[in-house]
């Protein structure tokens, strides 16, 4: 069984190593209380400089195996905390940090083209076959209301 706690860390300048830290100081609590015996998928707001630290050497595999072992695992990449984020590197740490069998997602805020999205979205089915993960796209207005999605 699989649950997903929308628990949101918006890591601002920090290292895999506090965010590690943050999370099992904040989340893995709450996620040990609610969910203690089902692998729980998280929501993470990353800046670019967090997700370049996780794309070098061996850090996104590392943080990866850091959240199995308390039962988590990235479910979700929400970009509107930082919308200047490449959205190439977002879609790479996540394919890095998904595990297999798992299906993950981007969450983006604003008013796309539709020739932007559709290319996105053919990013993410490349990097899904790539790294044989699915990997959906959301897209909010600036509300966060949810107006498409695939």
């Amino acid at each position: 069984m699989t649950a997903e706690l929308t628990y949101t860390i918006t890591a601002q300048i920090c290292t895999v190593e506090s965010l590690i830290s943050e999370i099992r100081r904040e989340l893995l609590p709450t996620k040990q209380r609610v969910f203690p015996q089902t692998v729980t998928g998280i929501q993470l707001r990353l800046t670019s400089m967090t997700c370049d630290q996780l794309i070098k050497g061996h850090s996104a595999e590392e943080f990866r195996d850091s959240l199995q072992e308390m039962g988590m695992y990235v479910a979700e990449i929400d970009m509107k905390a930082f919308p200047q984020a490449d959205f190439n590197k977002v879609a790479d740490v996540l394919a890095r940090l998904l595990p297999y069998g798992k299906k993950g997602q981007i969450r983006v805020s604003g008013d796309f083209s539709a020739e932007q999205q559709s290319s996105w979205k053919e990013e993410l089915l490349q990097l899904g076959r790539d790294h044989e993960r699915q990997i959906q796209l959301l897209v909010s207005d600036p509300s966060g209301q949810a107006v498409a999605s695939r």
